[in-house]
């Protein structure tokens, strides 16, 4: 996940976007040219692999990996972390300095702005040791870049709404079950704030999330970027769906500024697991830790859509890619290929990163599963019939799109600007960032 980057990234999003490109940009000489083929090494190798999230998917992570390391007596893994903005902030500068690490966890997001630096090797020099057959078909390719393996997907997910069933059998009031359109969905989150006096919100503003407007475009058959990574959308599209949410704040329906605002990306500052909202859109893997946080009981539902599209899509949860100035290209793929590949790993990750990208590793870990990682499951064959392969990797410049959605959106929301001003003002840094 890439998660739902939440308002605690923005302050140091606004930092990192910058910083990413014009390190990325240096990054370029120092990276480039150093794909370093597919031969492996003699003797013991030190691999280092970083990756982004919680204390829970270290902990899972650090495990596989002692297991990696009991397969492979001659390499040793060094490992680190952190929260999503200080990972792609520290990604960067290594990156520019020729210290990037063997492997790391990639977003689908940032995989076109890495591989148009030269910075992400070619896995598909690696098909000995790092087989990719077997991969769920709908996102196999979704780390593939002008013909170039240059991410593989660590897991697959799609996007749902949390409905928190507990609070909402406290109201006498039915959990949204999905499927309707985006009037009955307001009607129902504004029904929860009536029924409660005002003390529970329907759902959690997600009008700042760039992954939620996506969605919306793709359910009237419009989309974010065409097939040559230009523009696909409007102005006025931005207007649109800024006054759907910004309707349902008014209404009471959604989460004020007051309280979205203090949301900083951990499950514990939720407004839905603080119980000031009886809905959130997630991407479905995160629901474990988000379960783990509250004594309510939580269940998944679709999105809402005014016709017979969902707009949702398979989705590579995230990805792992090797970076080309590893001096050990063969054993970093071999790592990646234990990842993704091997049964063990796989019921170790379990599906903290969404389900595991593997047919044969996911149904051995599926079948197996309990409480909120069954939840996930049920809900993914219950709406696998309305998902569409994902679209191609986003154009470099969408990180920085993404931030800008957050930025400017927290000012429309705060009322500081109006919506057509702030729309404009999107739209225009949009075109920046991608160029167009």
């Amino acid at each position: 996940m890439q998660e739902f980057q939440p308002r605690r990234a923005r302050s140091a999003a606004r930092i990192i976007a910058p910083l990413l490109a014009a390190v990325l940009a240096a990054g370029t000489v120092s990276a480039c040219g150093q794909d370093s083929g597919s031969g492996a090494s003699s003797g013991p190798v030190t691999l280092r692999f970083s990756w982004w999230g919680s204390d829970v998917r270290a902990g899972l992570t650090t495990k596989a990996i002692k297991e990696f390391e009991a397969k492979h007596k001659n390499i040793t893994v060094q490992t680190d972390y952190a929260a999503y903005p200080a990972y792609w902030q520290k990604m960067a500068t290594e990156t520019a300095g020729g210290n990037a690490p063997d492997v790391i966890q990639m977003d689908y997001r940032y995989v076109t702005e890495y591989g148009k630096r030269h910075v992400l090797a070619d896995l598909g020099k690696q098909s000995k040791v790092l087989p990719l057959g077997d991969l769920e078909p709908a996102i196999a390719k979704s780390g593939t870049v002008d013909g170039k393996v240059l991410s593989v997907p660590f897991g697959q997910n799609t996007s749902s709404i949390a409905v928190d069933t507990t609070a909402l059998g406290k109201l006498s009031i039915k959990p949204y079950t999905g499927g309707g359109s985006w009037a009955d969905f307001a009607a129902w989150a504004k029904s929860v704030h009536d029924k409660s006096g005002g003390k529970v919100y329907g759902v959690s503003d997600m009008g700042y999330a760039e992954d939620i407007f996506e969605l919306w475009l793709r359910q009237s058959g419009k989309s974010l970027y065409d097939d040559s990574g230009k523009i696909a959308f409007t102005k006025d599209d931005i207007v649109t769906f800024w006054t759907l949410w910004q309707g349902m704040v008014k209404s009471g329906a959604a989460t004020p500024a007051a309280i979205s605002n203090q949301y900083d990306g951990t499950a514990a500052k939720s407004a839905l697991v603080q119980g000031k909202s009886a809905a959130e859109f997630i991407f479905d893997n995160t629901l474990g830790a988000t379960q783990k946080a509250t004594k309510n009981t939580l269940a998944l539902a679709a999105f809402p859509t005014d016709g017979s599209n969902s707009g949702q899509y398979y989705k590579p949860t995230l990805l792992l890619s090797a970076t080309a100035g590893s001096k050990h290209p063969a054993e970093a793929a071999e790592l990646i290929s234990f990842l993704i590949n091997d049964e063990g790993a796989g019921k170790i990750l379990g599906v903290d990163r969404g389900l595991p990208p593997n047919k044969n590793v996911a149904g051995a870990v599926t079948a197996s599963l309990t409480g909120p990682d069954q939840v996930v499951v049920n809900y993914e064959k219950a709406v696998a019939s309305s998902l569409a392969k994902p679209p191609a990797a986003p154009p470099k410049g969408d990180g920085q799109v993404k931030t800008a959605f957050q930025t400017v959106y927290q000012g429309v929301t705060s009322g500081k600007t109006s919506i057509a001003d702030g729309a404009a003002t999107l739209f225009t840094q949009i075109q920046q960032a991608i160029g167009a």
